[in-house]
């Protein structure tokens, strides 16, 4: 069993690097395009924003992953891996809302120029538009998946430091009561040594009593023959 759990250990380790691999190949391509204004400079900006989707979705995808599989990780891997984890999250909902706030700024402009008369870019616009605020919607409930996943991942981190110290509060207690023990133990012998010492004295007493008892008799015969 202890092989077959080193084993499934192993082979979630490898799956984790995998899936940091994808995160970190995606999410590069989503963060430089967001920060250098890619998007909002594209000609075709609705494909832009689609791709950009995509990598959005590979990225979050992939790191939600990673977040489930270190839950099962060996304590001393997760030690190491929770603080760039937490890292990766906080890059990857900063660069989010960047992105997302540009395809907020763009279904602006569909609405303004429709309102206006203008003609859209092209006719596939007002459908990638819906398509895009469907996706928000998964996308809203996924994070709230992962907010959940992320507070269960740092609660059984708690719940594993207050396991350490029982174990350590319990350790204690039993090398107290072998202490314990002990003394009753040197107790035990103690009152037995103690009896045996009582029973002693009244024998000796008693034998004492009993001899000058014979020379008061004794005393008493010569007496009586004189």
């Amino acid at each position: 069993v202890s092989t077959q759990s080193t084993w499934g250990k192993l082979k979630m380790s490898e799956l984790f690097a995998s899936n940091e691999k994808q995160f970190l190949a995606s999410f590069e391509v989503l963060f430089k395009n967001v920060e250098n204004g890619t998007y909002q400079g594209k000609e075709n900006l609705d494909s832009g924003l689609i791709k950009g989707q995509e990598h959005l979705q590979a990225s979050e995808s992939a790191l939600r992953q990673m977040e489930i599989e270190s839950a099962v990780l060996p304590s001393k891997t997760k030690a190491e891996i929770i603080p760039k984890l937490r890292k990766y999250r906080a890059d990857f909902d900063a660069t989010k809302r960047k992105f997302l706030r540009i395809q907020d700024n763009h279904k602006l402009k569909i609405d303004a120029d429709a309102l206006m008369g203008q003609p859209l870019d092209d006719g596939t616009t007002a459908q990638n538009a819906k398509l895009l605020s469907h996706e928000e919607l998964v996308k809203s409930q996924n994070d709230k998946l992962i907010g959940v996943i992320r507070i269960g991942i740092e609660t059984q981190g708690t719940a594993n430091g207050v396991e350490r110290d029982l174990g350590e509060q319990n350790a204690r207690a039993v090398a107290i009561r072998g202490k314990v023990v002990g003394i009753q133990s040197g107790l035990g012998e103690s009152d037995s040594i103690l009896s045996r010492m009582i029973t002693r004295e009244n024998w000796t007493k008693l034998a004492l009593k009993g001899a000058i008892g014979i020379i008061v008799l004794g005393l008493l015969v010569i007496l009586y023959i004189k």
